[in-house]
Protein backbone atom coordinates (compact mmCIF):
# COMPACT_ATOMS: atom_id res chain seq x y z
CA UNK A 1 0.00 0.00 0.00
CA UNK A 2 1.27 3.48 -0.68
CA UNK A 3 0.50 6.61 1.37
CA UNK A 4 1.41 10.26 0.59
CA UNK A 5 3.01 11.38 3.81
CA UNK A 6 1.59 14.97 3.72
CA UNK A 7 -1.98 13.99 4.37
CA UNK A 8 -1.80 10.04 5.03
CA UNK A 9 -4.04 9.33 1.84
CA UNK A 10 -3.81 6.16 -0.05
CA UNK A 11 -2.18 6.53 -3.54
CA UNK A 12 -2.35 4.45 -6.50
CA UNK A 13 0.95 3.57 -8.42
CA UNK A 14 1.89 4.15 -11.17
CA UNK A 15 1.73 8.21 -10.19
CA UNK A 16 0.23 10.24 -13.28
CA UNK A 17 0.45 14.12 -14.23
CA UNK A 18 3.71 15.09 -11.80
CA UNK A 19 4.30 18.38 -12.05
CA UNK A 20 6.96 20.48 -10.72
CA UNK A 21 4.87 21.14 -7.83
CA UNK A 22 4.80 17.60 -6.75
CA UNK A 23 8.59 17.83 -6.31
CA UNK A 24 10.40 16.46 -2.73
CA UNK A 25 6.80 15.53 -1.82
CA UNK A 26 6.98 12.14 0.34
CA UNK A 27 5.42 8.78 -0.29
CA UNK A 28 5.52 5.27 2.09
CA UNK A 29 5.54 1.78 0.73
CA UNK A 30 3.66 -0.53 3.19
CA UNK A 31 3.85 -4.72 2.79
CA UNK A 32 2.24 -6.74 4.93
CA UNK A 33 1.80 -10.23 4.66
CA UNK A 34 0.90 -10.72 8.16
CA UNK A 35 3.71 -13.21 9.51
CA UNK A 36 5.84 -10.32 10.47
CA UNK A 37 5.73 -6.95 11.12
CA UNK A 38 5.03 -4.73 7.95
CA UNK A 39 7.86 -3.44 6.32
CA UNK A 40 7.84 0.11 5.16
CA UNK A 41 10.10 1.84 3.43
CA UNK A 42 10.07 6.39 2.37
CA UNK A 43 10.69 7.41 -0.91
CA UNK A 44 10.70 11.20 -1.97
CA UNK A 45 9.67 12.76 -5.82
CA UNK A 46 12.92 14.02 -7.71
CA UNK A 47 10.77 15.82 -10.49
CA UNK A 48 13.20 16.97 -13.28
CA UNK A 49 11.67 19.64 -16.01
CA UNK A 50 12.72 22.16 -18.16
CA UNK A 51 13.57 25.63 -17.00
CA UNK A 52 12.06 28.28 -18.37
CA UNK A 53 11.96 32.17 -17.82
CA UNK A 54 9.67 34.05 -15.57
Amino acid sequence: MWTRLSDNSVVTMPLTNIRRQNASVGYRCTANNGVKSPATRDVFLDVQCECYNL
